[in-house]
């Protein structure tokens, strides 16, 4: 429940290093949790963008899906 906390610690290590589908990914779901779809939706495409065979790649396709984008 601590989203706050979460986004900023990913939005950190994403500054250290913009290309890990899996901070995007997780990041997209902390967005969700609060209702951020069209966030979410953003960074979940990067994920998919960065490595879309990757396991998170495709958890962020399926997750993509079930926003209905």
């Amino acid at each position: 429940g601590r989203y706050q906390e979460a986004e900023e610690a990913l939005k950190a290590a994403l500054r250290l290093n913009a290309d890990m589908p899996i901070t995007y990914y997780t990041l997209g779901l902390v967005y969700e949790k609060q209702t951020r779809h069209q966030d979410a939706l953003q960074v979940y495409r990067r994920a998919v963008k960065l490595a879309p065979q990757s396991q998170a790649g495709l958890k962020a396709l399926e997750r993509i899906r079930s926003l209905g984008n």
